[in-house]
């Protein structure tokens, strides 16, 4: 595990840190909420792949 945690930090541009520090820095940065589109993928046969937007109410704001 430790070999795997060391060369996940050595690639480049990957950021590997705790959980506390991705919680604070979403606090800081994510100022406005983004909801994205549904995708679902169902599982053979049915091959359909259904794409749904989000509702407008479910988009709102915390602040």
């Amino acid at each position: 595990m430790e070999r795997l945690i060391e060369n996940v930090k050595a690639m480049d541009g990957m950021w590997a840190t705790t959980l506390g520090d991705i919680a604070a820095h979403a606090q800081r940065v994510c100022t406005e909420p983004f909801v994205h589109t549904r995708f679902e993928v169902p599982t053979f046969p049915d091959v359909q792949i259904r794409r749904t937007s989000p509702a407008p109410e479910t988009v709102r704001s915390e602040r």
